[in-house]
């Protein structure tokens, strides 16, 4: 019993934060990967006894678990009918700059010392934050 609770302890201290990252990817269509990230830099990846990823490896590692939050979102979306609502003229050009947009980041990672991905993804979230509120 003491070893089963032992193997499953890093689970255990991860999961409050992936279901936090899930609930506000959810609810709010963004913002799941800033909870990763932060979660796999701090320090409750640390206590797992497991190494966490860094620099861009926990970049990469945000991308990979964003990617179902986003589908099981846009599934959950299209259900209820909420893209209905969505001009397609505003939706196309959206994803025609996304996705070549996307690739061209991800490609550009791996060229980029991880302080200025650091340093590019906090001036982001500050600038967001700051135009949300005013």
């Amino acid at each position: 019993m003491r070893t089963a609770v032992r193997h499953y302890a890093p689970a255990l201290l991860i999961l409050p934060g992936a279901f936090a990252a899930g609930f506000t990817n959810g609810l709010l269509g963004t913002g799941g990967g800033i909870l990763l990230l932060y979660l796999l830099k701090s320090g409750v990846s640390r206590r797992t006894h497991r190494t966490p990823p860094a620099g861009k490896d926990a970049y990469a590692a945000v991308i990979l678990c964003v990617l179902p939050l986003s589908v099981l979102s846009f599934l959950y979306y299209q259900d209820g009918g909420m893209f209905e609502k969505v001009p397609g003229d505003m939706l196309i050009p959206c994803l025609c700059g996304a996705v070549p947009g996307g690739i061209l980041g991800a490609l550009l990672l791996d060229r980029i010392r991880v302080t200025t991905a650091e340093y590019l993804f906090a001036a982001l979230v500050l600038f967001a934050g700051f135009r949300m509120l005013f």
